[in-house]
Order: structure tokens, then sequence, then C-alpha cells
């Protein structure tokens, strides 16, 4: 299994963490240690929305695959129960590095529909 980079946001009252380099997958807890499990729970979720998309995707087994890369101090927002400071930065990256039709697509194909299959 190759490393994967996450993210933690660390609120007063809560703590989320998310895969840098899969868009989406993100957790929440009361400590680093909880949303870090629960981002590994999580995980055979994640990959069953990937795989009716034909992306492959290796579910860790345990947070020795897991390596945090970044640490964030949140906000109210973070507290409130969403990721803050890292959906703000994902997003200046999609908009950034794709065109408004392939961001488009991008929402379509991958927000809508596993949206719709709930």
């Amino acid at each position: 299994m190759n490393s994967i980079k996450v993210f933690v946001e660390i609120g007063k009252k809560r703590v989320f963490v998310g895969a840098v380099d899969w868009p989406g997958w993100c957790r929440s807890g009361r400590d680093e240690k909880t949303a870090l499990q629960a981002l590994i729970d999580y995980g055979p979720r994640y990959a069953q929305v990937l795989r009716s998309k034909e992306i492959e995707f290796q579910v860790p087994t345990d947070g020795s695959d897991l390596i945090v890369t970044e640490r964030h101090d949140g906000n109210a927002t973070t507290d409130f129960g969403a990721p803050a400071i890292m959906l703000a930065y994902f997003v200046c990256l999609a908009k950034a590095s794709l065109s408004p039709l392939d961001m488009n697509r991008w929402h379509t194909t991958y927000v809508d529909e596993s949206l719709a299959s709930k």
C-alpha cells in the first residue's frame, strides 16, 4: 500500500482529517486519533463510490498508511461540523487547475451521481 497524505484541521471541539489527493474522503472526530480512525473506517465506502467510476483505490487497513502532511487551525465552521480551511484550499486549487467546463463535468460525474445513489 502506498502512503496516503492527509491534512488535519483542528477546531476547539472537533478535528477533521482528509486525504490530500482524494477529494471528498474526509472524516471527523473529537480528536486527531478518532478522526484518523474514522477516515480509515470510511475507506471501504469511499472505495465503493470510486469503483463505480472505475477509479482504483486501495483502502488502508490501519493508520500506518496515513501520513499527516499538514495541520491547520480550524474555525467556527470546523467546530460546527464541517471542514472549513482545507475545503477552501481545495476549491481554490480546483478553480486554478480546471476550466469551468471541466469543473462542471467533475461535479456532475462525481458529486451529483454519488448523491443520487444514496
